[in-house]
């Protein structure tokens, strides 16, 4: 490979993910290494130093109770009692300090500061700065809605370090009250990554209980720091300009932002839910080596069969490859539906047109048994053919655009992909979805089902990657940051246990779902990323763009340390036909593509046959 076509290569520990900072994920110790300024406890629990707790409240002692039952306010004097009975029945277990075995949050742990200096703190603080906390947290909260898409995910990394200090300002002075109702109505603004965090600062209902490092924070003696690229850190800088100067002032003295010329370190949560397996999985890899792979200098043989088009408006929305060939779902430009099949003997076949559609079908999908095709319209519907009897067998309201819908292995259930930021999962004899998953910042651009059906992966605008178990109620089980543009394309491995992320800024990433770690990025297509699989045994990456070119990769050698890394790219194929718009390896020594039309300009000249 000539130097003009090397492939651009940065290791997935350097420099690609998200935050080395998520206040309140959780890190493993022997993991990353975390500076002490940027996750304080981290190593909280420093020899020579003691944790140091409030003097004890003159008003919180044992007739609390009977102190709270007496007060009236507008939310109820039994919702008080209920309050002060699980205070005095907590206290005993909850002034312990958190256990090493699990992971310390950014608050947690024992100060860097002596005794004295923090008996000092006043147990009184003024009503108003409470209402400047929750303030402040609201302008996070609106500017995470304002900034544009490729801004909202690290941005928002500042709204939990936010919540925890307004909470514990508000304990801290004694009013635990005003803390409970500030966690209540703003806990829904995290993502649920942050559950486990919030459970455990709930359990801290009085001064004494708040951790030597948080008091340091509170006293502004230390700063959360946060690390974000240098695009994100500066566009939040105009914005936090125009706030009020008492929240600019709040945020100042507790959170200081580290702008970073690359993408910051991702961290790896601890205690992530681990995925199911697939049991045949290991059985691909153990006849691997008895496989006959191509050497590396093969090229690639090819034909082009493409079913006549009516005109140039027709767009391919969908297909479904198999050994001996493909059918493909093109959309007409009357609102209707042909299905071709196209084997490689050359034959083109229409099979059907289906129509019923009174809008412009912008996506689809073909199941695996080439039962029932799913295609969505901008006439509000997303309508369920069945291929057999060449009929609609079901109509679904479409709350949002669809700009990715695809079937789950099991046929049963499909997902699509929305424009407001919602997937939302059908089954075939439901008219409504039975599934309404959430998280993402920004409009969803792709969905693909994990092998196993279990697990569904959504790739955003908000530039991340996440995967929900969609048989336990949708919770968030992975997430992953590292792309620089919207994502575009998913591919699973035949395993299960790699996610392949490609994305607008023509960069495809590799990530372990096991730990939630990116392994490699790679930067060699000149045009965004639109399709992307495995080889049957895991040992080949097919990558297609919206150029004319499509890779080959060798996974074995991606997957090795860089000291025993081997050739990875086996060859670069320009492909005369168009744009790629889908590839499958359909055995093993097969792969088939499925083109767009012809661009209007020829295929780049500094681009030569590997």
């Amino acid at each position: 490979m000539n130097s003009q076509n090397e492939v651009n290569e940065a290791n997935g520990h350097n420099g690609l993910g998200g935050k080395a900072l998520r206040a309140g994920e959780n890190t493993p110790g022997d993991a990353i290494q975390v500076s002490e300024e940027i996750h304080g406890s981290g190593d909280g629990h420093k020899p020579g130093r003691s944790n140091p707790q409030l003097p004890q409240d003159p008003s919180d002692d044992d007739s609390e109770g009977e102190e709270e039952e007496s007060y009236d306010s507008e939310s109820g004097e039994d919702d008080e009692r209920t309050d002060s009975a699980e205070e005095d029945s907590d206290d005993s277990s909850e002034a312990e300090v958190p256990s090493k075995s699990h992971f310390d949050d950014f608050f947690e742990g024992n100060a860097l500061l002596t005794c004295n200096e923090l008996l000092e703190y006043p147990l009184f603080t003024p009503h108003f700065m409470y209402l400047e906390y929750q303030q402040t947290f609201l302008e996070i909260q609106k500017l995470v809605e304002e900034v544009p898409n490729e801004f909202k995910y690290e941005i928002s990394a500042l709204l939990y370090p936010m919540l925890v200090l307004g909470y514990l300002q508000m304990v801290v002075g004694g009013d635990h009250k005003m803390a409970k109702r500030f966690l209540e109505e703003n806990e829904d603004y995290l993502e649920d990554i942050y559950d486990r965090s919030i459970a455990k600062l709930r359990r801290i209902r009085r001064p004494q209980q708040v951790p030597g490092r948080a008091l340091e924070l509170l006293l502004r003696r230390d700063l959360v720091r946060i690390e974000m690229s240098q695009a994100a850190s500066i566009k939040f800088g105009e914005y936090r300009a125009k706030w009020p100067l008492d929240q600019q002032n709040v945020f100042i003295g507790h959170i200081a932002i580290d702008g970073l010329d690359t993408a910051p370190q991702e961290r790896l949560p601890l205690r992530r839910p681990p995925l199911e397996v697939i049991r045949w999985a290991d059985l691909t890899h153990s006849v691997r080596r008895s496989l006959h792979l191509e050497p590396c200098d093969q090229q690639l043989s090819s034909c082009f069969l493409r079913p006549p088009l009516l005109n140039e408006s027709e767009e391919v929305i969908g297909a479904v490859l198999f050994k001996d060939g493909c059918w493909v779902a093109i959309a007409i430009d009357y609102f209707a539906i042909r299905l071709v099949e196209v084997k490689l003997t050359e034959s083109v076949t229409v099979l059907s047109v289906l129509t019923g559609h009174t809008g412009k079908i912008v996506t689809g999908d073909i199941s695996p048994d080439r039962r029932f095709l799913v295609t969505c319209s901008q006439d509000g519907t997303i309508r369920l053919w069945c291929l057999v009897l060449h009929m609609c067998a079901g109509i679904y309201t479409q709350q949002s655009p669809v700009r990715s819908v695809v079937f789950a292995p099991v046929i049963d259930y499909f997902a699509a992909a929305c424009e407001d930021g919602l997937a939302r999962v059908w089954i075939k004899s439901c008219a409504e979805p039975i599934l309404r998953i959430s998280g993402h910042l920004a409009e969803l651009e792709v969905c693909l089902y994990h092998p196993n059906s279990r697990y569904l992966a959504t790739g955003s605008a908000d530039l991340t990657v996440r995967m929900w178990d969609v048989a336990s109620r949708g919770e968030q089980v992975r997430l992953f940051f590292g792309h620089k543009a919207p994502i575009s394309a998913l591919a699973f491995s035949r395993s299960g246990r790699y996610l392949i992320s490609g994305g607008l800024d023509h960069m495809f990433i590799i990530w372990d779902t096991t730990d939630e770690r990116p392994i490699r990025s790679l930067s060699y297509h000149s045009a965004p990323i639109s399709t992307i699989d495995f080889a049957l045994d895991d040992s080949r990456l097919a990558v297609g763009c919206r150029g004319t070119y499509l890779s080959i990769w060798n996974f074995e050698n991606i997957l090795k340390p860089d000291q025993h890394r081997e050739r990875i790219l086996i060859l670069s194929h320009p492909n005369a036909a168009g744009p790629i718009l889908q590839s499958r390896f359909v055995s093993l020594g097969h792969l088939i593509s499925i083109c767009g039309r012809q661009p209007r300009t020829s295929a780049p000249k500094n681009r030569a046959r590997k």
